[in-house]
């Protein structure tokens, strides 16, 4: 299995970016994972997202499945829904399906009496919180039906455990909605 990464700010920065297009376009990969669709911070803003669907249409057209990463919110700030309908449109227009990182983020939240999801800037993520953005791309890819063995190290079971059980429901969800919830 090959796997590359490539961070960039936002898909409309590397969108043209021949080094991403190229990889991207290789037919190398069975899935690609696409994050960092232009989102307006105040929510009362529209972006383009023809960098995000280019490379989308890309992929497809290479035969990989592409998954739309939807990133948790940030702390304190109501925008799961705005996020989502980001991402719903880019995957109506590429054929593409959602991992909805976000409403598994926020089920653990409602469920974890002090939850360390955020680092200090309310934005970026702690391990505990990478940990249930990991999960739900693993039931995504693996399917709801098998269960990760490996626990990180250091990281409470329970809480590990109540991740891993909110990222399925939230894929056992997304699967009976057609991945475009």
């Amino acid at each position: 299995m090959q796997c590359k990464t490539i961070f960039a700010p936002h898909l409309e920065d590397v969108a043209n970016n021949s080094e991403v297009v190229g990889e991207v376009g290789s037919g190398r990969y069975n899935v690609v994972v696409l994050q960092g669709a232009m989102v307006s911070m105040s929510m009362s803003r529209t972006y383009s997202q023809a960098g995000g669907l280019k490379l989308a249409k890309l992929a497809r057209l290479k035969k990989a499945r592409v998954l739309l990463y939807v990133e948790w919110p940030r702390r304190g700030i109501d925008e799961t829904e705005y996020t989502m309908n980001v991402y719903r449109g880019i995957a109506r227009a590429a054929d593409c399906e959602i991992v909805p990182v976000c409403y598994a983020w926020n089920a653990v939240l409602g469920k974890s009496p002090s939850p360390n999801l955020w680092q200090a800037d309310g934005n970026r993520a702690t391990p505990d919180g990478s940990f249930v953005a990991a999960a739900c791309v693993y039931f995504h890819i693996a399917g709801v039906d098998r269960v990760p063995s490996w626990r990180p190290g250091g990281m409470d079971r329970r809480f590990c455990d109540l991740a891993l059980g909110e990222a399925r429901r939230v894929e056992r969800k997304t699967l009976a909605s057609g991945s475009r919830l």
